[in-house]
């Protein structure tokens, strides 16, 4: 899950940036960022949070932020999902309502009802449970409450896992997500910076040493 996250999120960055051609028009750009806002949409749907999560990170990449000419000109209203869900405010507020939101609608009882919660925020939140929380009370009794959280998510989890996707695999997609070639971060400032120029210092010393190191 993590592994993947992590090749989305780049795969997305890399789209948007390492145009080619007649493609490195700005309104190219606009297309593939609306596109993959609408990608993330229909994850959303579907309750696969994980990929959602990796799309809107790929697309706040710095080296995609930073695009202001290209932002500018995306379609009002096709980013709210994805500005609701980077917010990290709460420790991710939005994304736990909508799962609880997904996990009390009733669709539970569906036999292939699928949800693929955002794992890196899983196993995040199993690692602080484990380390803030003691295993022993103050008496020196288990703590069973401890216990029982940790259970119920990694359970929880676990009966996720199990679950059959409904969905038939597309090999021409899985061919293009698993063997698309993603940039490395310097490729994608590189990039960006080509795309439009460095504006702050920052973006001007970063410019610096990526063409220093172009030369060694």
């Amino acid at each position: 899950y993590v592994e993947w996250f992590n090749r989305l999120s780049y795969l997305v960055a890399t789209e948007v940036c390492m145009t080619t051609g007649h493609e490195k028009k700005k309104k190219q750009r606009v297309k593939m960022i609306e596109y993959f806002c609408e990608v993330a949409r229909a994850c959303y749907d579907l309750n696969n949070f994980n990929s959602l999560m990796a799309i809107v990170a790929g697309l706040n990449f710095t080296s995609i932020t930073r695009l202001k000419k290209t932002w500018s000109k995306i379609a009002e209203g096709k980013t709210d999902l994805l500005e609701a869900f980077a917010n990290p405010t709460g420790n991710f507020l939005v994304y736990r309502q909508s799962l609880i939101d997904v996990m009390s609608s009733g669709q539970l009882q569906d036999e292939n009802f699928c949800v693929i919660p955002f794992f890196s925020l899983l196993v995040k939140d199993i690692y602080m449970l484990n380390e803030s929380v003691p295993t022993k009370t103050a008496g020196g009794h288990v703590n069973f409450d401890k216990c029982w959280q940790m259970s119920k998510l990694v359970t929880q989890f676990m009966s996720w896992k199990q679950v059959a996707c409904e969905f038939e695999r597309s090999r021409p997609i899985l061919n293009y997500l698993m063997t698309s070639p993603v940039a490395s971060d310097d490729d994608l400032w590189r990039a960006s910076f080509e795309l439009e120029s460095p504006e702050s210092a920052y973006e001007k010393e970063r410019s610096k040493k990526l063409k220093e190191s172009a030369k060694k």
